[in-house]
């Protein structure tokens, strides 16, 4: 995918801590989930009464990262406008079709089955002859060896 207008390079650093963030926020939510419901099935907390220090425990562990990653990617948004717009924006693939010429704009040798037609249409190169001569050819000095010390 290519895009008219690339993102600014803080834009974009924003762009990905956000999106960092927000995969963090995930796999916080489910082991913090997973916590609470171990905390639920062994005893050692009762949801009755405890309901704020449950909601507490979810804001400190996981929700908050959620926030600071809106909060990332409307920075990300104030810094670049365009580009959640040109990403989520579909567009259709743009082909241009190129017609070819007919007979009567220009007649085609390969049309014609005259040999003496195609050949004349055919580019014409001249070969450089293969110089196989050692002239201007200059052999290094052999290099001296040194012993191992």
């Amino acid at each position: 995918m290519r895009f008219k207008n690339k993102p600014s390079a803080t834009a974009l650093a924003f762009y990905i801590l956000s999106l960092l963030l927000f995969f963090y926020t995930v796999v916080s939510l489910l082991h913090t989930h997973q916590y609470i419901l171990t905390l639920l099935s062994t005893g050692q907390l009762i949801a009755r009464g405890n309901l704020y220090n449950i909601f507490s425990y979810y804001m400190t562990n996981s929700i908050q990262y959620l926030i600071f990653a809106a909060i990332f990617a409307g920075i990300a948004i104030l810094l670049d406008p365009d580009f959640p717009k040109e990403l989520f924006t579909k567009r259709t693939n743009r082909v241009e079709i190129i017609t070819a010429p007919t007979e009567q704009d220009a007649p085609s040798p390969i049309a014609s089955s005259d040999p003496a037609a195609l050949q004349a249409e055919a580019p014409k190169a001249e070969a450089a002859p293969y110089d196989d001569t050692l002239e201007d050819f200059e052999e290094d000095p052999p290099k001296e060896a040194k012993p191992f010390n």
